[in-house]
């Protein structure tokens, strides 16, 4: 953050407004910046890593998860975002052409207060769950951003693959 000019906010504890720490990550969008670097605790930016805000100066990034996968890994949690919120009564995407993850988001203003709001359910009840597989069912933030995105038309651009800092995909800087 001293390298970028830019003050480094560690969120900690867990209020109960956010009702999950995955969750946690939305009080962003309650906190006043122009630009947000937004990354998960597992995160361990390089030291030699290039200033991402020089690198990006304006606009929405995120790292687009559906290039690095299989193009169905995601299908199933698409549908089920789909489904959720056509019972809560919101608007539903057809589809959904990226999948985001915002483990590294880099993100303006306004696209955190669009993206980041709490969903109108709560994320911990049984049946809010997300199937992972396996019989698994864990909370997720990723298909509530991703909706988030899609249904507030936030213009998110793909984040160079070699801003990935998800452990098991690693690519050097």
């Amino acid at each position: 953050a001293k390298r970028c000019n830019a003050e480094m906010i560690v969120l900690e504890g867990m209020p109960p407004k956010y009702q999950h720490p995955k969750y946690r990550i939305f009080e962003a969008a309650e906190i006043d910046a122009d630009r947000y670097l937004i990354v998960d605790a597992d995160v361990a930016e390089r030291c030699i890593a290039p200033d991402i805000f020089d690198a990006h100066p304006t606009g929405n990034w995120m790292i687009d998860e559906s290039m690095q996968r299989e193009p169905d890994a995601f299908k199933k949690h698409q549908d089920e975002i789909i489904r959720r919120v056509r019972r809560a009564s919101l608007y539903a995407p057809d589809r959904f052409t990226y999948w985001w993850n915002p483990g590294v988001a880099l993100l303006d203003r306004e696209a955190v207060r669009a993206i980041y709001q709490m969903p109108p359910w709560s994320v911990t009840d049984e049946s809010n769950l997300w199937d992972v597989g396996s019989g698994r069912r864990i909370v997720k933030n990723i298909p509530w951003v991703n909706y988030r995105i899609a249904a507030t038309g936030t213009d998110i651009r793909p984040l160079d693959i070699k801003w990935n800092t998800i452990v098991n995909r690693v690519n050097n800087l």
